[in-house]
């Protein structure tokens, strides 16, 4: 009997329980005319899509688990028959272009592409490893020192593949979980990794991949995590190295089921700048790529992303797009929603990160806003390896955003039983704040969290010695009070820091505090302390201060480990105390289970420097403040999520608003259909 390579492909794929789809289901490569589609179904039921799917054309793939099929079809109503099938919820097409065969994948025009940053200062293999410049402002020279990473940390490298031959590659690389995605077929095929010439940024992928984990060998450069390990998951295809969604969902999927810790993605989802709800094809996009990334940091996965080189404010009320979609005829989209969404860099749970320079500011290509960017790092001039046993540089976020995928990657090696959630906040509490003043006019927010650098530029020595206690040995640290309130901008206020021996011997202790405005500072009475002492912590404000709440973090570090514990500051104005006055557009906002972009609008009043939240909101539910802190008469777009763990019903969620003393809430009621 003749079995096709394919067949046997996705025989091996099942057996390592990679995806719950069976083998008749999966057909062969759709013809020329074929369109592309993303088949939204309830998660584990697919079954009649699949079937209503190979009726009407042919499933090249199937996501049972997530509930995504990746199907081609030449029938112009594809979408209406399959639509009324039992379990789908979605049908759209993922590209605008026909599902190409052969030579016509590379027969393409090419066109504009802000994210596969070009290459300069191309130089071939060195025989030694200065320190380049990106590694000393995150600290990663001084982190080597201390640990270079584990090899049993894995970071994916989404992207238009590597050069896993490459001399500064080839010993960090893991072949054995690399895959190429193109189609959204996974292909484990030997190098079927690898990028090809005759595509754009064909070097993209393995100058990341340099970043990262480079060898430290005495050849060319040194990666953020040069003892950890990488691997391929080629989701670029055809001559514009298009990133299509079915890809994307294929990489993630991957990275979950082969137990990356990390993922890179430095680029937008193809061929939409902005996905819109809308529109049948951006909506499925967006859904598709949102379980699929979902799943990998449901599974333990990191997911890092660049936020683009377009130099736009994400918190923008309106947005514009002139260059979608990029694999067909273009057309000019002037003031989108903030419905519409750069995806996966909008999903919940990404880890977006802006670029900075050489002589300490902002790179101006970078995107921002404030609560959209999470960290900063190194974006402009960064040097790399490129294929072929070559160096050179880039410039863009694209690189910016690999130095924060290595530095997850010496967290996760510090800390191998930590979460995502975890990881998350040691990345964000560790980061070194960057204040607007950096960054130049436009941007918004604190010293410690802002518009442009969001939490700070990432800090690679802190995430190095912040390690579990050795065996042992261990200590915790608390302060004797939630809170310090000022009651105006100029008072000054204290609390005592505790510390207690967990176990093992007492050890010296030095303290720190992060997360403190502009105008406060903060000594410790003593500095360092042994194990189970106490110190005063003394909090002076200046008449520059501004009023608000603000979370301070305390952090011990010993020689095993260090510990943190956190407390509120709270700033009070001259405004009299009182109740603050919250509004909301509507009093019940109705949301489907399992979807994005509905919104309403919260209004404060009252006092300046407002900061809203949510309470009460259940499991299955995430809610989004754009802008979080508002001045009286002041309005915010509060989005809100539902994922697929939530039950049909009605909720009541707590909107709350504080500024100093004052405070004040409503309610709004969400109402969640199946």
């Amino acid at each position: 009997m003749r079995v096709s390579r394919a067949a046997l492909v996705v025989t091996a794929l099942l057996a390592c329980g990679y995806a719950t789809t069976t083998v008749a289901t999966v057909s062969p490569v759709a013809q020329a005319a074929d369109s592309a589609y993303l088949v939204i179904t309830e998660p584990g039921n697919t079954q009649a899509a699949k079937d209503a799917v190979a009726q009407n054309g042919k499933v090249a793939f199937a996501y049972d688990k997530i509930g995504v099929i990746v199907a081609r079809s030449g029938n112009a109503d594809f979408a209406e028959k399959l639509k009324p099938v039992s379990g789908v919820q979605q049908v759209g097409k993922s590209r605008t272009a026909s599902v190409p065969s052969g030579a016509a994948m590379w027969g393409a025009t090419k066109v504009d592409r802000p994210m596969l940053e070009p290459s300069s200062n191309v130089t071939g293999g060195a025989a030694a490893e200065p320190v380049e410049w990106d590694m000393k402002q995150i600290k990663a020279d001084q982190a080597w020192s201390v640990t270079t990473g584990s090899k049993d940390v894995v970071t994916g490298i989404l992207d238009t593949g590597v050069d896993d031959t490459h001399e500064d590659l080839s010993a960090n690389f893991d072949a054995s979980k690399s895959v190429s995605c193109v189609g959204g077929v996974p292909n484990t095929a030997s190098g079927s990794w690898r990028p090809k010439s005759n595509e754009s940024g064909s070097d993209h992928g393995t100058h990341v991949a340099g970043t990262i984990a480079a060898a430290q060998n005495n050849k060319g450069i040194v990666g953020v995590a040069p003892g950890t390990k990488i691997a391929a998951v080629k989701v670029a295809e055809g001559a514009n190295s298009w990133f299509y969604a079915e890809n994307v969902i294929c990489g993630f999927v991957w990275a979950a089921e082969h137990k990356f810790k990390v993922t890179n993605n430095s680029y937008y989802v193809d061929p939409w700048l902005y996905n819109c709800p809308d529109d049948a094809g951006q909506k499925a996009i967006a859904e598709g790529v949102k379980r699929a990334a979902q799943y990998a940091y449901n599974g333990g996965v990191v997911n890092v992303a660049a936020i683009g080189n377009q130099g736009s404010d994400f918190t923008a009320k309106t947005r514009s797009d002139s260059s979608s979609p990029n694999d067909g005829s273009t057309t000019n989209r002037p003031n989108l929603s903030k419905d519409c969404l750069s995806i996966p860099q909008e999903i919940p749970g990404m880890i977006n990160v802006s670029g900075t320079t050489s002589s300490g500011g902002r790179y101006t290509g970078s995107n921002y806003g404030l609560n959209v960017v999470d960290v900063a790092a190194p974006g402009q001039d960064v040097k790399s390896t490129l294929p072929g046993n070559q160096y050179g540089s880039k410039t863009g976020t694209s690189m910016a955003s690999p130095h924060v995928a290595g530095v997850v990657a010496l967290l996760a090696s510090t800390h191998p039983n930590a979460s995502p959630d975890e990881l998350k906040k040691l990345l964000f509490t560790e980061a070194q704040d960057w204040p607007c003043s950096k960054g130049g006019a436009g941007c918004t927010g604190t010293d410690a969290k802002n518009s442009y650098f969001g939490e700070g530029v990432v800090d690679a020595l802190k995430a190095a010695q912040s390690d579990e206690p050795a065996p042992g040995q261990d200590f915790s640290v608390s302060t004797d009070q939630p809170s310090v309130k000022l009651a105006k901008p100029g008072d000054s206020g204290a609390l005592t820091v505790k510390t207690a021996l967990v176990k093992g011997d007492a050890q010296q202790l030095d303290l720190s505090a992060a997360g403190l405005p502009a105008g406060v500072s903060a000594s410790f009475d003593p500095a360092s302390v042994k194990s189970g002492d106490s110190s005063k912590l003394s909090l002076t404000s200046t008449s520059s201060a501004k009023a608000g709440s603000y979370r301070i973090t305390v952090t011990a570090k010993g020689t095993s480990a260090s510990r943190s514990a956190e407390f509120e500051l709270v700033i009070g104005s001259d405004t009299p105390s009182g109740a603050l006055s919250l509004s909301t557009s509507v009093p019940k906002l109705t949301i489907k289970k399992g979807s994005f972009g509905s919104n309403f609008t919260l209004t404060a009043s009252g006092a300046d420097n407002i900061q809203l939240s949510a309470a009460n909101v259940p499991d299955g539910l995430s809610f989004f403040f754009n802008p979080q802190t508002v001045n009286s008469g002041g309005s915010s777009t509060v989005g809100v999520w539902s994922w697929f763990s939530i039950q049909p019903g009605s909720y009541q969620v707590t909107l709350n608003a504080k500024s100093g003393t004052q405070t004040g809430s409503t309610v709004i009621t969400i109402e969640v259909t199946a």
